[in-house]
């Protein structure tokens, strides 16, 4: 617990990881508030899409998600027409969207997964490790000479990816990586305030960058 909008711890940190009861953990598709791993003064809200364990590849539309559980759940769990074989393991494409109409690629500037490739070329800044997966129905871009047509990474232990729902104008862990426990704060109950930079009419009927779901 910290002291409202100062941000001061009210009690030492016993457990060694954030919280002094220990809660459930974080379950894919939850919406979660949780600690900015870079300032941990800032709250955000995100998606969770994968969990310890599961590996993801990020192309350009495309979010795929091979789950820990292995194939047999994979099978069992999403249909076949989302499932694709890469690398010698299954995936499942896009494995939220049809359940949250909210999920959407709808750019309102740079494409993000270039400005992912050129913060990794420059910065090497970014959590996702630049891949060329055989196979893959992405576009493939030149990487210091080599061809890229993805990201990968893979969740560490007691860690949650979490991703915006707008995937192409979040700052999320495709950028600074999953998060530990320790900085998960819980679920969001409503929503007390909401800026957006458009027209309420653009917003809720759609306009050049897109709909506001």
């Amino acid at each position: 617990p910290h002291l409202p909008w100062l941000e001061i711890p009210l009690l030492p940190d016993f457990n060694n990881n954030g919280h002094l009861i220990e809660g459930p953990r974080p379950q894919r598709e939850d919406i979660v508030i949780f600690r900015y791993p870079k300032n941990h003064k800032i709250h955000y809200v995100k998606r969770c899409v994968a969990v310890g364990g599961d590996e993801l590849l990020y192309a350009d539309k495309k979010l795929l998600i091979h789950f820990h559980e292995g194939e047999e759940y994979i099978k069992a769990n999403y249909p076949a027409d989302k499932i694709v074989s890469l690398r010698d393991k299954l995936w499942v494409e896009n494995p939220y969207m049809d359940k949250y109409p909210g999920i959407q690629y709808a750019p309102e500037g740079p494409n993000i997964f270039e400005v992912l490739l050129r913060y990794y070329e420059y910065n090497k800044e970014i959590d996702m490790m630049p891949v060329n997966v055989d196979g893959l129905d992405a576009p493939t871009y030149d990487i210091a000479g080599k061809g890229v047509n993805a990201l990968y990474t893979k969740v560490e232990n007691d860690h949650f990816y979490m991703m915006g729902d707008n995937r192409d104008n979040s700052n999320d862990s495709r950028f600074w990586g999953s998060v530990p426990y320790s900085l998960i704060v819980g679920k969001p109950w409503l929503i007390y305030m909401s800026l957006e930079h458009r027209s309420y009419d653009n917003v809720m009927n759609g306009d050049e960058y897109g709909s506001g779901k």
